[in-house]
């Protein structure tokens, strides 16, 4: 399974995180196009693609949200509907029906929106630009793909209907029609905005039609190209020469550097959920520093994409280090995601990346890492201490753990091994064994009442044999509640519990 890969799952599951690329935006799709616009280029021939992990992240991201904005208004009925129907899209993800999975994310938040669980006209549709970037100094059009992702609901639309997209860029929007292939291939329109300046763009699909209309991924226009950007960063990465206490530093700069890339890659979520234009903008600040000899990371707050040195390989990791942090050695949080998630998950995607308000509403810094393969095995866990502990002072009696789904066995594995040097450990719907265990530090294990993939039961059978055992294991059922959207549910109670109670 690639590190960086961003997808749906569950216990072995989780879902990916979220992305800038995906996010939806502030601009409003005009019903009819404006009569100066014109389409660039007619369709080309359709191409059959699979659905991307892009797609499957903005979905999820939009659930996530949906499900943070319904939580005390939405009823116990809605949310136990929307729970079960979003763990089948995690099956249908597993199956490798991608689409049936995104069907199934959308009744979900509609579920939750309370509205109509049945699909909508246009909902089917996928768009996805070739590129997130565009720059003043290489005039390339944008390329925009579209298809349908499943089959309409032929009584509501029997037929593809004709639609535009609309990208504002500057003063002057640029329209092209579209018609989606019945057959689920895949058509692409190119569209070549005219007066580029600095700032955004923002694609809109619309069908007047059948009144869909839907914001594509923000388009970002750079004054110099990334790739041009790129190249003369690793230059000067080149041309460092190597300074004790810096290791790490460089190490993350060149991974930083690395991610910049006008075209997103589907298996590398940071390319497609970062500013990336900003990145370069940070990176050659840090390079200025490196190149002074100082470690442009140390003592940084902010949310930081970094990585961790993993027996020499960089790793990534998110570190989100509160501005308001107090004097002294600081607590720590080490997040841990599911598997087929990264980095991203915890940070952007869980409760709508509810763990950054939840690092400065406490005042604990946050690291969230990839957990590879050998992620059980606790030499990961300090392997991501000693890299955190080169830039901030931490407090070693106040480290604590967070794991979901396969994250929380592994979170329990780390408890399992280092019992002294972990202060507390909450394990969301995947708790491990801890049989044989003869000292443990405080754990909390939270199941979801209507969980089907670690079942609630599973989970308070563990806790128990833990007690009787004469370990620390406390059990709570959220009730209502499912496989992956519990943990945005449960996060404020999680940090309540580890920083709040630890002296109980």
């Amino acid at each position: 399974m690639p590190r960086y890969r961003v997808a749906l799952a569950a216990t072995l599951l989780t879902i990916s995180a979220q992305a800038t690329g995906a996010q939806t935006t502030g601009g409003q799709a005009p019903a009819t196009a404006p009569e100066q616009a014109a389409p660039i280029a007619a369709p080309e021939p359709p191409v059959r693609i699979a659905v991307s992990r892009r797609s499957l992240a903005r979905e999820y991201l939009a659930l996530e949200r949906a499900a943070i904005d319904a939580q005390g208004r939405a009823s116990d009925e809605q949310n136990a509907e929307a729970n079960r129907v979003f763990d089948r899209a995690t099956r249908s993800f597993f199956r490798g029906d991608y689409p049936e999975a995104i069907r199934a994310i959308r009744r979900a938040r509609a579920i939750l929106q309370g509205q109509s669980p049945d699909a909508r006209p246009g909902e089917e549709l996928e768009f996805l630009p070739d590129r997130l970037y565009l720059s003043l100094d290489q005039h390339t059009p944008l390329t925009i793909a579209y298809r349908r992702l499943y089959a309409p609901v032929p009584a509501i639309d029997p037929a593809p209907a004709e639609g535009l997209i609309t990208l504002r860029c500057g003063d002057r929007p640029l329209t092209a029609t579209f018609t989606p292939a019945s057959d689920g291939s895949t058509r692409t329109l190119r569209l070549d905005p005219p007066d580029l300046r600095p700032g955004d763009c923002r694609p809109v699909a619309s069908i007047a039609a059948v009144g869909f209309t839907a914001e594509l991924p923000v388009i970002r226009i750079t004054p110099v190209s990334l790739s041009k950007r790129k190249a003369a960063l690793l230059a000067r990465l080149e041309a460092l020469p190597a300074a004790p206490g810096l290791g790490l530093a460089m190490m993350t700069c060149r991974a930083r550097v690395d991610l910049l890339t006008e075209t997103p890659i589907d298996t590398v979520s940071a390319t497609f959920m970062l500013d990336l234009a900003r990145l370069a903008d940070d990176a050659d600040a840090e390079l200025t520093a490196l190149e002074a000899g100082r470690d442009p990371y140390a003592g940084r707050s902010g949310d930081l994409w970094c990585v961790f040195d993993l027996a020499g390989v960089a790793t990534p990791m998110r570190l989100i280090v509160p501005d308001t942090l107090l004097n002294g050695p600081k607590p720590l949080i080490i997040a841990v995601h599911g598997a087929g998630g990264d980095e991203n998950l915890f940070a952007e995607g869980y409760g709508g990346g509810i763990i950054q308000r939840l690092a400065n509403q406490h005042r604990v810094i946050v690291a969230c890492p990839a957990a590879g393969l050998m992620a059980p095995n606790p030499g990961y866990l300090d392997a991501i201490l000693k890299s955190v502990k080169t830039w901030h002072d931490i407090d070693p009696a106040r480290v604590h753990l967070i794991g979901h789904s396969l994250g929380g066995g592994i979170v329990s594995a780390w408890a399992k091994a280092r019992p002294t040097e972990i202060a507390g450990v909450v394990s969301i719907a995947g708790i491990g064994s801890f049989a044989g265990a003869e000292r443990l530090p405080r754990v909390l294990a939270v199941a979801g009442e209507l969980d089907p993939l670690v079942t609630s039961s599973r989970t308070r059978e563990q806790a128990q044999i833990a007690r009787r055992q004469g370990l620390d294991v406390e059990y709570r059922q959220i009730d209502h509640f499912g496989h992956t959207l519990v943990v945005g549910r449960v996060l404020p109670e999680a940090f309540d519990w580890l920083l709040n109670k630890a002296a109980e």
